[in-house]
């Protein structure tokens, strides 16, 4: 598939233009007169004899209505004026006249030239000057043209003679005349045809022998115009001898040139095979091999294009193969340097190329080994529909040599042809991606192993990005009968199980590696319990050999008849609904949750091995009258005994689990399997977890074999999941509750199935792990015992432990309640708590009740003391030694700052919440902002709240105002019950130019520091007047003026300094800036309702802007306090911001990709800020907490 957009030249003519365009208005009336006598003037004047004609004035009225014409929108006024009829009479003005007064009118004509070809562009107007007669005065003018000499030394090479001296013929007149062919045949048959009927052909083709490099341009444009898509006028082209003429021009230094001339030969030779033939046969193929590395884009392009047709041409019999000619000539290195070039349809054309090339099989190898492979996969991805076709046809042809299956396996092509076949919308294309793919498979089944066998050798390479795309490659597409020899002889399982186990795997490789394993097992027939229900058990009760004459089980007198051997028979046992809980014939009692529960022990041994033993082994059960029953539910166990006196029994969901553990514990396979099959009709990706773990808790192979097969057909779900909790997002897996590991996952975390592969009895573990959720995770909460001057307002911030000093410094300037958390990542070198093998069963025990009461805390909201206590960092096996280290020291550094504030009356009540959690090295910058956030907003208990920095200060005029019982009842009245944000103003220093701070030492640095950090708390310590003075000083400015203006420009800072009042009047904003993100005072019950924060972001940037569009968006109004401000506080860049910084500089922040995707679900009304679930249900809590407060 190939754009025929280019093969239809137009000029417009602009790069010849003489003057500027007109500046007036196109409407203007003065402008319509002075067209109208313009072309009067060129009327009157050119309606004269010739000998009374004055020339200047003419050409002047000319050269004026050619500037008109350059305008698009004055071009119909003109056409409507008449100037069609005016001009094309100057193209033979003077004909019939003496040469030298002929040769005084050529200013003139080229002007007439120029604007025709102007008018042309109009394709509505191109009949109206064509019947004016303008194609033969047109033709007349090119065959003027004097192409003998070449010009004077003086002049420019390539140039047209220039000024009023040009003599008749000279190059400018005919360069205009075949510019105005050319825009008049633009996509015009009929046009086209009247140009070579009126003899132009001829003089076309002799200007491109013509000194003049621009004439020659020209004549090749005007013959590129007129050969596409006309027969006629290509075989008329080639018999006027034009190849010979354009392959010269091929070789030429001036990229125009060759470019003309490239595009004249692809129109001459589309859809031509003569012509085609023809070109061959005159020696184009090396030229045009050789514009392949020309420095002109457009000419390579249409070299590409020339050669993807060259290589269609059909050999003569004993005549050369042009696709080994190509290649052979060195086409195919310069054509895969141009697979990745900027230019789409650069792209385009040498995929097309090389796409001809591969229909020959000496060339495919050719193509792979000089690197085309992976750029031709990327090409497939692209969103351009004939790049994708281009490339899918290029990956076809490389596929059917068998030398390159290999190589398309290691690269990991066999996916990517799967994924982009899925996603392709041209069905041309998804047909050729298929065929590549059948290809492929076709040449893995061939009976003589070749290929499949070179593919299997490669599995052995060092590389495990190439052992696992072949792994995965031969799990989709490998012979049945070749299962055993790939996946287990060759171990070909362990590198797919090993990829699933892979902690620095992407989520991409994850799910192609869980398609490959559910491939496999379809393969094998692993069959689910869904698929196949287990066997329901028989309803008769069969004792054993060991019953017959026996009196073990205390008969009953009813049920005996006496047979003439005097042997015991059993007659009829307790069996059907009647007998369930039934006092009749009852010989036990079970207490169940201290409720009765009657049976009969001849139905029970009968049942299980269980009871068997019970009631036979010596056990004191077998003495008993009343059995105790602790672990089971009276609900589960009552369907239990229903299922053994019936026979069946129906398994609801809610009673399967129980269930199943009742079955396993009592031996009665038959419900087990009932109980499997119920579970694994009730799988989701919510409760995989819980199922698996009881399967492997309670021996039910069958269900977590179909955990393993859910787990893999629902791996793009698990996996996104999995992503989400990465950042903070929802996980999978009930149970976990606020500050707690969760104690599923959204991956199986541990799973074994049986296959049975190739009808031999090999078996092999599929283990499936999961790629542990990152988590916030309480350690310690210190709460202040002082009493706040009001309890309307929160600040609640975020910091890690070397921000303490600023937390001083905001506590220090906010007397009210203040909520923290401080973020200790701890990197992960030791299993969790919850990971097998970790502490002894003494420890684990104490872990796990430390734990509980670290969730029951959260759980409620009310953080008491026993959380320090549950939470101690000495708790032994929590942390290897130097994580402890690290701990101690954070928890050391924070119990300081709080015993600061605790000192101090006037600074603010603290609630410090230290929490860590488990990261990998790479993840030590990516705090988890947002989560924090939310659990510091949980900690608030007052009716507002405000969000702010720990960099921030609030201004002495905030506490104020927070103080007075009037101003905060006004800010209640404007926020509560209505959806309002109040933005906060926010200032700080003047900031040091990054280059200057790169050149200065680090002592210098901490005295800017200190002095920034001055003007800071002396501004937040006053009010306006302060504040108006440090500015005009050039001491303070709005926040990140300069780095980011339109992060808090829209907060109109002037308006704001305006108000000179103690107490000024809030105002209302409407911000249109994508990048506004101020900070401010929300309402706490709609800061958990309506927005708490999005838990998917981690590290800087973008993770609080999406949360005030998201209130944006829901309808909250903006207004700006009309008093209160905030100060930033200044101090060295972050380690988060440097690596944001140095993400910016190699791609696109993940950050920004997010909120990217945020922003469009929001547009489309599907976004939700993304929370662990341990997150919301502890936003869930607090939020029923607050309504029953409330009423």
């Amino acid at each position: 598939m190939t754009s025929q957009t280019t093969r239809g030249h137009k000029r417009k003519l602009a790069d010849n233009n003489s003057g500027p365009s007109p500046s007036r208005e196109p409407s203007s009336s003065v402008v319509e007169a002075e067209v109208k006598s313009l072309i009067q003037t060129v009327r009157d004047l050119s309606s004269r004899p010739v000998e009374k004609i004055d020339r200047a004035a003419l050409r002047k009225a000319a050269h004026a209505l050619a500037d008109y014409c350059k305008t698009d929108e004055l071009v119909e006024l003109i056409v409507q004026n008449g100037a069609v009829d005016a001009v094309v009479p100057l193209l033979t003005i003077a004909d019939k006249a003496e040469p030298t007064v002929h040769q005084s009118f050529t200013e003139v004509r080229k002007e007439a030239c120029f604007i025709l070809g102007l008018l042309a562009v109009k394709p509505e107007y191109q009949h109206q000057i064509a019947t004016a007669q303008a194609l033969p005065g047109l033709v007349k003018l090119l065959q003027a043209h004097n192409i003998s000499s070449p010009p004077a030394r003086t002049a420019s090479f390539g140039g047209a003679s220039g000024g009023g001296n040009e003599r008749s013929g000279s190059g400018g007149v005919a360069r205009r005349a075949a510019d105005a062919i050319t825009n008049l045949a633009h996509e015009n048959l009929e046009i086209k045809n009247m140009v070579r009927q009126d003899g132009g052909i001829a003089p076309l083709v002799r200007l491109l022998s013509s000194w003049d490099l621009k004439v020659q341009r020209a004549g090749a444009g005007a013959l590129r115009t007129l050969a596409f898509k006309n027969d006629d006028n290509k075989r008329q082209i080639v018999d006027c001898g034009a190849l010979p003429l354009l392959i010269q021009m091929l070789r030429s230094e001036d990229p125009g040139v060759h470019y003309e001339a490239v595009g004249v030969i692809g129109n001459l030779v589309h859809s031509s095979q003569d012509i085609k033939q023809r070109v061959l046969e005159e020696g184009a193929l090396q030229p045009v091999i050789n514009l392949l590395g020309s420095s002109c884009s457009e000419s390579q392009r249409e070299a590409a294009l020339l050669l993807g047709q060259f290589a269609t041409q059909t050999p003569n019999d004993d005549g050369p193969d042009y696709k080994s000619r190509i290649v052979q000539r060195g086409a195919v290195p310069p054509l895969i340097r141009m697979l990745s070039a900027p230019d789409t349809a650069l792209k385009e054309m040498a995929a097309f190329a090389l796409g001809r090339l591969a229909q020959n099989s000496h060339n495919q190898a050719g193509i792979v080994q000089g690197g085309g492979l992976p750029l031709l996969l990327e090409l497939l991805e692209s969103k351009h529909i004939n790049l994708q076709h281009n490339a899918a046809f290029a990956l076809y042809g490389i596929s059917d040599n068998e030398d390159n299956i290999p190589c398309i396996i290691q690269v990991g092509g066999l996916q990517r042809l799967h994924d982009c076949g899925e996603r392709l919308t041209v069905q041309a294309s998804k047909d050729c991606v298929n065929k590549t793919i059948a290809r492929i498979k076709q040449k893995l089944e061939r009976d003589d192993k070749r290929v499949l066998n070179h593919v299997i050798y490669t599995m052995r390479s060092s590389d495990r990005s190439v052992q696992q795309a072949v792994a995965v490659s031969l799990a989709q597409l490998a012979p049945t009968g070749e299962l055993k020899n790939i996946f287990v002889d060759k171990a070909g399982l362990d590198v797919l199980l090993e990829l699933l186990t892979d902690r620095g795997a992407t989520a991409k490789t994850l799910q192609d590696g869980a398609a490959a394993l559910l491939e496999l097992a379809k393969k094998v027939n692993a069959t689910s319990p869904v698929e196949a229900q287990p066997q329901q058990p028989t309803k008769s009760v069969y004792l054993g050999e060991e019953y017959v004459n026996s009196k073990a089980l205390g008969l009953l007198p009813h049920q005996i008849e006496f047979s003439k051997h005097d042997f015991i028979v059993i007659g009829m046992l307790p069996q059907g609904e009647e007998y369930v809980n039934s006092k009749t014939l009852a010989d036990i009692c079970f207490l169940v949750e201290g409720r009765p529960f009657y049976a009969h022990r001849i139905a029970l041994l009968a049942s299980s091995e269980a009871f068997r033993a019970m009631f036979n082994q010596g056990f004191r059960e077998s003495e008993a009258s009343s059995i105790d029953i602790p672990n089971i539910s009276y609900e589960t166990f009552t369907a239990m005994m229903r299922y053994i006196y019936v026979g069946s029994v129906e398994v609801e969901q809610e009673l399967a689990l129980p269930l199943l553990q009742a079955s396993d514990q009592y031996l009665l396979e038959g419900l087990k399997r009932l109980c499997e099959a119920a579970l694994a009709q009730s799988l989701s990706v919510e409760n995989l977890v819980d199922v698996w773990q009881a399967s492997e808790a309670y021996s039910a192979p069958q269900l977590a074999k179909r955990c393993v097969l859910f787990a893999l057909e629902h791996c793009t779900e698990i996996i996104a999941l999995d992503s989400a909790a990465a950042g903070g997002g929802a996980v999978a897996g009930s149970g976990s509750v606020c500050g707690s590991t969760p104690t599923g996952s959204s991956l199986v975390s541990q799973a074994s199935a049986s296959m049975q592969i190739g009808g031999a009895a090999a078996f092999a573990e599929l283990m499936i792990r999961m790629v542990p959720a990152l988590r916030l995770l309480p350690l310690k909460l210190w709460q202040s015992t002082k009493q706040p001057p009001q309890k309307a307002l929160t600040i609640f911030t975020t910091l890690t432990k070397d921000r303490l000093d600023m937390l001083d410094a905001q506590c220090t300037s906010w007397p009210g309640p203040l909520a923290a958390v401080v973020y200790v990542p701890v990197l992960e070198k030791a299993q969790s708590v919850e990971r097998p093998g970790k502490f002894t069963e003494d420890q684990l025990e104490e872990v796990r009740a430390a734990r509980a009461a670290v969730q029951a805390v959260f759980n409620s909201v009310v953080y008491v003391p026993v959380l320090e206590k549950a939470a101690s960092v000495e708790r032994p096996g929590e942390f290897t030694e130097e994580q402890l280290e690290e701990v101690r020291a954070a928890q050391a550094a924070v119990q300081a700052v709080f015993d600061r504030a605790e000192a101090v009356n006037s600074s603010c009540v603290l609630t410090l919440l230290l929490s860590y959690e488990y990261v990998q090295p790479d993840m030590v910058k990516q705090l988890p902002v947002n989560s924090m956030r939310n659990h510091a907003l949980l900690l608030a208990q007052t009716p507002l709240v405000s969000l702010l920095d720990v960099d921030l200060m609030a201004s002495n005029t905030m506490a104020q105002a927070l103080t007075d019982p009037q101003q905060v009842k006004e800010l209640q009245d404007i926020i509560k019950g209505q959806q309002r944000f109040v933005v906060l103003p926010a200032f700080e220093p003047m900031p040091i130019k990054e280059r200057f701070v790169e050149n200065m030492s680090g002592a210098a640095m901490s005295v800017v520091l200190r002095q920034q950090q001055k003007v800071a708390a002396f501004a937040a310590a006053n009010g306006k007047a302060t504040l108006q003075g440090l500015m005009n000083a050039g001491l303070l400015q709005p926040f990140d003026k300069g780095a980011s203006p339109f992060g808090h420009k829209e907060t109109d800072f002037n308006r704001w300094l305006t108000c000179k009042e103690q107490r000024c009047p809030s105002y209302e904003i409407k911000p249109e800036s994508e990048r506004f993100e101020p900070w401010g005072v929300l309402d706490r019950h709609q800061a958990l309702r309506n927005a708490p924060y999005d838990e998917v972001y981690r590290g800087y940037g973008k993770n609080k802007i999406s949360n005030i569009w998201w209130l944006r968006e829901q309808g909250f109004k903006l207004f700006v306090h009309g008093t209160a401000f905030i100060v930033h506080r200044a101090h060295a860049t972050s380690n988060a911001k440097f690596a944001w910084r140095k993400e910016r500089r190699e791609r696109m922040p993940i950050n920004t990709q997010k909120f990217d995707r945020a922003m469009e679900a929001m547009k489309e009304k599907r976004y939700a800020p993304k929370l662990h679930a341990s997150t919301a249900a502890c936003i869930q809590q607090e939020l029923l907490r607050i309504s029953r407060r409330e009423q």
